[in-house]
């Protein structure tokens, strides 16, 4: 089950990050982001597909590539093209709508002007 993906420790700018299996994971140090923006990545392998209730995103896939032991879909995402490395055994079809949850052990941090990972 999915929990809140960020919570604040109840200081400006200090957040508190949970994975996927509520275990605690380190806390980012976002002060100097305060009402900037920052780049989130998330890998391929980070998309689960969950049940409608338990999703984090439901998406609309745009292309599928059956690798055999993977099935790889395309979709959009925050006006990006995002692919989800997914397991060979689904049926995953084009056009299809799509309920995926997001692995948040996997999640990374940058800041959007220099590039640079946030810790």
């Amino acid at each position: 089950m999915l929990r809140r993906p960020i919570e604040t420790t109840g200081q400006t700018g200090v957040w508190r990050e949970w994975t996927a299996f509520g275990r605690y994971k380190g806390t980012y140090n976002l002060t100097n982001f305060d009402g900037k923006s920052v780049i989130i990545r998330i890998r391929p392998e980070a998309f689960l597909v969950a049940a409608s209730s338990k999703a984090n995103i439901k998406v609309k896939v745009t292309m599928v590539e059956n690798s055999g032991a993977d099935h790889f879909a395309s979709f959009e995402l925050g006006g990006q093209a995002i692919i989800a490395r997914l397991p060979g055994h689904l049926s995953v079809d084009v056009g299809q709508s799509l309920p995926l949850a997001v692995d948040l052990e996997t999640l990374c941090y940058f800041d959007p002007e220099t590039g640079q990972r946030i810790n």
